[in-house]
């Protein structure tokens, strides 16, 4: 149900002051409140993965995942980091938010008119005719988002974290739906296109609902030129990234075609699940919590090991039992024709397990306002990442998935020491709060790879026996290291984590 009785959200959709009173408790209920929304999007996520991986064919999402390449290559420009600016800028007004908007949709226009233009280009690239109208379709999402992104951007600048949960898990829902309804009517990867169109579509009639704030026309001088800094920062340090995370799927795609991509895709989809589940909710509520403690050496410190550490005390296991039980997970979500995508599925988990550290990083270089670190590393770790790849891709898919794990592997150690020097935290402080779940974490994966070799058993009953041995042995393992069972508490009071603010009156914090 979407929330529209905000007052002062209604009255002035750009004032903050309000919410700046009950800081911890507003943080506690949104970081709950993120995490609810993305276990449910989770839901539909693994049914829309269940469901149309068994309606449709390999080679489906290998061609609709050719022309994402290009899609999401340029999406990295679709609000050039202007919704960013408009949650995290101190003070805005009607007129800023309103020029901001208009960008905002030329530049949609401006995607959508080249992704179609690009169209013969992306065909001619993977010489297949059929991507030029599967192309063109995909275009007409960047439309779509650009009337939503302004208004999503005021949602959170406003705190109304449940009504934009609400808005995410309707429109994730109603585009399975309709993908399901395609699906099952023979569209074919055309179901595919339907579910991304239906996802943007349906999320701006959401959006356009629940927010009562509507644009007035651009105002020249309106004082968004330093927004529009901000963004041009922050569009190409994601520009990087992507560029590091895509090229894979570039390059199978190219070399291999449809059929060894679509099992790449669905193996990289389902293994990123768990992460988009808890790492998200845990960075929305990290990142700000920190940017407050700056100015605090010690609170900061503090604060930083404890929510590293349940963060890695979550996601470490997740990543550990994905890798450990892939071949029961495959054929439980995918079914049995996607049997080819285990091996691709185990050698990416490396570094899906590497990239439960991100956050070591991201939140100081963030919160300190060190963007420029992480801008530099990613320039350093991405032509190594990218030749990795091209390596590994001459062996197939499985080898592109090997060379980018070995990449993630080599880079992790060297990219914490580069990105925290000179920082609040240290070295120590990451592997300070990483070695109790670790440990149980190793413990616990050997335990259960000995089950699974000694008691074969059906996918669906191997499943859910080898997870309560992975559980029960990974929690005695966290109470049984060196102060465990302290922290194992921890798992069961969240609020320990806003505890760590200082009472004090410079921070504003309120007891």
């Amino acid at each position: 149900m979407l929330e529209l009785t905000n007052p002062t959200a209604v009255a002035d959709p750009f004032c903050t002051r309000d919410l700046e009173r009950n800081l911890n408790r507003r943080s506690a209920r949104g970081a709950f409140t993120t995490l609810f929304a993305q276990g449910c999007g989770v839901l539909v996520r693994v049914a829309s993965l269940a469901v149309l991986s068994r309606l449709l064919e390999p080679n489906d999402f290998g061609l609709v995942a050719m022309a994402l390449v290009i899609t999401g290559f340029a999406s990295m420009f679709s609000d050039a980091g202007l919704s960013m600016a408009t949650i995290q800028r101190k003070s805005l007004n009607h007129q800023q938010a309103s020029t901001l908007f208009w960008i905002v949709i030329a530049i949609s226009l401006v995607l959508s008119f080249s992704v179609a233009l690009s169209a013969p280009v992306v065909a001619w690239m993977y010489d297949d005719e059929r991507l030029i109208w599967l192309t063109i379709a995909l275009g007409t999402t960047f439309l779509f988002s650009g009337l939503s992104l302004q208004q999503m951007a005021i949602l959170k600048r406003q705190m109304r974290l449940r009504v934009v949960g609400s808005i995410n898990v309707g429109a994730q829902l109603t585009a399975f739906l309709c993908a399901w309804w395609a699906a099952a009517n023979g569209w074919g990867y055309w179901a595919l296109v339907v579910q991304l169109i239906a996802m943007e579509a349906s999320r701006a009639a959401y959006v356009w609902f629940a927010c009562p704030w509507r644009p007035g026309l651009p105002v020249r001088g309106s004082g968004v030129r330093s927004m529009l800094n901000f963004g041009g920062n922050l569009t190409a340090s994601n520009f990087l990234s992507y560029l590091t995370t895509k090229v894979d799927s570039l390059l199978i795609g190219m070399m291999w075609g449809a059929a060894p991509l679509g099992f790449y895709s669905r193996a990289m989809n389902l293994l990123q699940l768990p992460r988009t589940l808890l790492l998200r909710p845990l960075n929305d509520v990290a990142i700000p919590a920190l940017s407050r403690l700056q100015d605090d050496v010690i609170a900061y410190r503090s604060y930083y090991r404890r929510a590293l550490l349940l963060t890695l005390t979550c996601t470490m296991p997740i990543m550990a039992y994905a890798a450990i039980s892939s071949k029961q997970l495959i054929l439980v979500v995918l079914g049995d024709q996607w049997i080819d995508a285990v091996p691709i599925y185990r050698a990416l988990s490396i570094a899906a397990f590497c990239q439960t550290l991100d956050g070591a990083t991201s939140w100081v270089n963030v919160s300190m306002g060190r963007t420029d670190r992480r801008l530099y590393w990613r320039l350093i770790s991405g032509p190594i990442t990218t030749l990795a790849v091209a390596i590994g891709v001459q062996w197939g898919a499985l080898g592109a998935a090997i060379g980018f794990s070995s990449a993630a592997l080599v880079l992790r150690v060297p990219g914490i020491k580069f990105c925290l020097r000179g920082m609040p935290v240290h070295e120590r402080d990451v592997y300070g709060s990483a070695w109790r779940p670790a440990c149980s974490v190793l413990a616990a994966a050997l335990l259960t790879i000995s089950l699974n070799k000694t008691v074969q058993l059906d996918p669906i009953p191997s499943l859910l026996l080898s997870f309560l041995v992975f559980v029960v042995s990974y929690l005695v393992g966290l109470v049984v290291v060196s102060g465990g069972w302290r922290r194992f508490a921890d798992l069961y009071r969240l609020q320990s984590l806003y505890s760590s603010f200082p009472r004090s009156r410079k921070l504003g914090v309120e007891a």
